[in-house]
């Protein structure tokens, strides 16, 4: 679930190469899409909008960190900062892709992450 989630999180967080839902054009690098006309408040307003959702997507991950012991929190700082480097790494380092290569990674994601569940349940000491 944990890579699940972290290869979402680039998808919803708009990091290339899924930085799909700014922008229609082919010359993303000038042209923001929806954003371009905005300034102001209503920039401000969506700008601080995403960081609230940077924040919430990295608060879910450290809850895959936090296990009741008073490392945890550190671990799970620790982890916060390196998936979200991660992410920056990702962003600056892949060139956009169509949004079909998007949906059937994410559907090949999906159903490895499953495959691998089903695989591995037998062997859960519960």
């Amino acid at each position: 679930m944990f890579i699940g989630l972290v290869f979402v999180l680039t998808i919803k967080l708009r990091k290339s190469p899924f930085d799909l839902s700014y922008s229609h054009h082919a010359h993303q690098e000038l042209v923001k899409g929806i954003t371009t006309e905005m300034s102001g408040r209503t920039l401000a307003v969506v700008e601080i909008m995403h960081w609230y959702e940077t924040v919430l997507f990295l608060g879910w991950v450290a809850l895959f960190l936090v296990w009741g012991s008073p490392v945890a929190a550190i671990v799970a700082v620790v982890g916060i900062i390196l998936i979200y480097v991660l992410e920056v790494l990702i962003d600056n380092n892949f060139a956009r892709v169509k949004w079909q290569f998007m949906l059937k990674s994410s559907w090949a994601v999906t159903v490895v992450a499953v495959a691998a569940n089903f695989a591995l349940i037998p062997y859960l000491p519960w």
